[in-house]
C-alpha cells in the first residue's frame, strides 16, 4: 500500500477511506467484545495519564 500511494497508483483519499473504514470496523469490534472494550480502555487510562503527568511538567517549567 504504502508502495502504491508512492508510487502515484493508489489515490490519498481512497487510503484515507479506507483508514476511516478500518477505524469503524475496530470499534464495531470493541463494542461487541468485552475484553477489547477492557483493553481499548485501559490504552486511553495510560495516554490521560500521560498527557496529564506532561502537563504538569510543562506546567512547572513555564
Amino acid at each position: 500500500m504504502i508502495a502504491a500511494l508512492e508510487g502515484g497508483t493508489l489515490d490519498s483519499s481512497r487510503f484515507a477511506s479506507y483508514r476511516k473504514l478500518q477505524r469503524e470496523l475496530r470499534a464495531i469490534e470493541v463494542k461487541a467484545d468485552v475484553r477489547l472494550q477492557i483493553e481499548e480502555r485501559r490504552k486511553w487510562k495510560v495516554i490521560h495519564k500521560t498527557v496529564k503527568q506532561h502537563m504538569q511538567v510543562k506546567r512547572r517549567w513555564d
